[in-house]
């Protein structure tokens, strides 16, 4: 398990831990504040890229928080090796770019999602994902806007999920992927 905080010239740690003969064995990698191919704001420098991430092949648990992410880089996640037994993820922002590249992915494993306060656009590409009726877990923080709740409940699947227990709409945020 990795958790890193970003601040000022942290991406080299970040980039370093990649490249660690280790992070191919790494399950649970939780980030907060970095920049994924996107300009940090208050460096001006891109913090890690997208083949950065890909180094870690056994990632089970991927939380971003307050990461900034391309779209470009969206579709590279949805792409890398450990997609296909990725457990549980957590995105703060609602991230909907990373939500629409892993809608369509196949996520045969994924049981866990949290989003922080999705708007309609992250709504309608969690509406649609092919493995939104699996979840054993989706966790909405932050609560949900109007117009994004009619986008989810347009389907079936957000339905069958609340209907059974499966669903948790809390009004903080405490979906970062740290120990519960």
């Amino acid at each position: 398990r990795l958790s890193l905080e970003s601040c000022r010239g942290c991406g080299g740690g970040l980039k370093q831990s990649a490249a660690a003969p280790w992070a191919g064995r790494l399950s649970a990698l939780r980030l907060s504040g970095f920049h994924i191919e996107t300009v940090d704001p208050s460096t001006g420098e891109i913090a890690i890229s997208g083949s950065d991430l890909a180094a870690f092949e056994r990632l089970e648990e991927l939380s971003l928080a307050r990461s900034g992410a391309s779209d470009a880089v969206a579709a590279a996640l949805a792409s890398a090796p450990w997609a296909a037994h990725l457990r549980r993820l957590s995105l703060s922002g609602g991230a909907p770019q990373l939500l629409a590249a892993l809608a369509g992915t196949p996520l045969p494993a994924l049981r866990a999602l949290a989003l922080e306060g999705p708007n309609k656009a992250a709504a309608e590409a969690l509406a649609g994902a092919l493995w939104l009726g699996s979840l054993d877990a989706l966790e909405l923080c932050g609560g949900l806007a109007p117009e994004a709740e009619a986008a989810l409940r347009a389907r079936g699947a957000f339905v069958q999920l609340e209907a059974e227990g499966r669903l948790s709409v809390r009004l903080g945020y405490g979906g970062d992927g740290g120990d519960e």
